[in-house]
């Protein structure tokens, strides 16, 4: 089944979604709309299934790990893509990610899951400002906020290593 073709994608308007020329559109797929997925690259692929999510109108976009695959060009477009997207719909978007920097760039809220049991460690605001640019990367903020992020997922590793031990020494 073609996935991208704007047959697919007016099915699932029928669930109350946005105009199919409008999303691929905006997701930068109207000339490669008729394509299966196959031919088309990775990061095509992943914008695809954006137009999909998009076309079922819901008012939440639940993304888990979307751009882990993709080359750093391709990721940062979809980055920026996806940034654009949510300026002009306001959805809100559940982004999973591993990726620190990836988490600060997108969102206005961080929640640190910690190893299993799966539990919050600890929620952060994400003070920068919107429209988010690339050169965010590099201010001194956003490193220390990105290293403090990172120190806090060491601890909570070295935790469960440890605690993982235990049983293992109390047995020699």
């Amino acid at each position: 089944m073609n996935w991208l073709s704007p047959d697919r994608i007016r099915s699932m308007m029928r669930l109350g979604g946005t105009p199919t020329r409008k999303i691929t559109l905006c997701v930068g797929l109207a000339e490669s709309a008729g394509q299966y997925p196959s031919l088309l690259s990775g990061g095509m692929q992943q914008r695809g299934a954006i137009a999909r999510a998009l076309a079922l109108g819901s008012p939440v976009l639940l993304m888990d790990e979307p751009f882990g695959a993709l080359d750093p060009v391709n990721r940062a477009k979809l980055q920026d893509l996806l940034l654009e997207l949510w300026a002009s719909t306001r959805k809100t978007v559940v982004f999973v990610t591993h990726d620190v920097e990836e988490a600060l760039y997108l969102a206005d809220r961080v929640v640190i899951l910690g190893s299993s049991p799966g539990r919050i460690i600890q929620e952060i605001e994400v003070p920068f400002e919107r429209p988010r640019v690339r050169r965010l990367f590099s201010s001194r903020e956003f490193i220390e906020l990105s290293e403090r992020i990172d120190g806090l997922f060491r601890e909570d590793v070295l935790q469960r290593i440890e605690a993982d031990s235990q049983p293992a020494m109390a047995e020699r």
